[in-house]
């Protein structure tokens, strides 16, 4: 590269021009990053643009934000879940149990993954089966990776607001769930041109049952000590 000011040539890590002393400016972000950071924004300045961006588009750049749904999920579910536990089962010490902590993390992150791609995986059968759309699989996996993005910031929120007033999450929680549920029937309507309730309530129950039945692993990890569990 060369110097701005004066034109001399320099290896392409230097930070001044060896010549005048100039600063060299820093390397402009990757538009991977440059990406990332705009459809972070898109989502909460214009949701309906960007799950739409998302639903036409086949790059596996979006990606990164399933990465992420994926990553906040399990981190505040073995931050806020393990204390809300705690209080339900008496066998249960949260001192000196981190095995526990990242137990639950693990299983969050199956949990997450379960559900991510299995509600993906609904609806792209119900576009292609029920619906009889062409719509590729990736095209449907971009767009919940954006819908889910509302839940991800609620997640992070709560994680600081359970340690001020814990009941105040329960509220953020359901209100993102509505968000993000909002949020993929959009992207349904953008992947088909048309509306289909039932199928779509359908996806998300099953979606909802499976994702319940590999949660029940939290309390196999929980009670890794032999303690004898209850459920209140």
């Amino acid at each position: 590269m060369f110097c701005k000011n004066c034109g001399q040539a320099m290896p392409d890590n230097t930070k001044f021009c060896p010549a005048c002393g100039t600063a060299v400016e820093g390397a402009a972000p990757s538009p991977v990053v440059s990406n990332l950071l705009a459809r972070l924004k898109g989502i909460f300045v214009k949701p309906v643009e960007t799950i739409g961006d998302a639903a036409r588009s086949n790059t596996h750049e979006w990606s990164i934000l399933a990465g992420i749904n994926l990553f906040f999920y399990a981190i505040a579910t073995a931050l806020c879940g393990l204390e809300i536990l705690a209080h339900a089962m008496e066998s249960f010490k949260l001192a000196g149990r981190a095995y526990s902590f990242f137990g639950v993390f693990g299983i969050g992150i199956v949990v997450g993954a379960v559900a991510f791609f299995g509600l993906s995986l609904a609806l792209w059968v119900l576009l292609t089966q029920g619906m009889k759309k062409q719509v590729s699989f990736i095209n449907v996996f971009n767009m919940v990776s954006v819908a889910c993005l509302p839940l991800t910031a609620v997640a992070i929120f709560n994680m600081l607001l359970g340690l001020i007033y814990a009941p105040m999450t329960i509220i953020f929680f359901v209100v993102a769930l509505l968000i993000t549920v909002v949020g993929l029937f959009v992207g349904l309507q953008q992947l088909s041109g048309e509306s289909s309730y039932y199928g779509f309530a359908i996806a998300l129950a099953s979606t909802a049952v499976v994702s319940f039945l590999f949660s029940l692993l939290y309390f196999v990890v929980l009670d890794m000590d032999g303690a004898i569990l209850r459920i209140l």
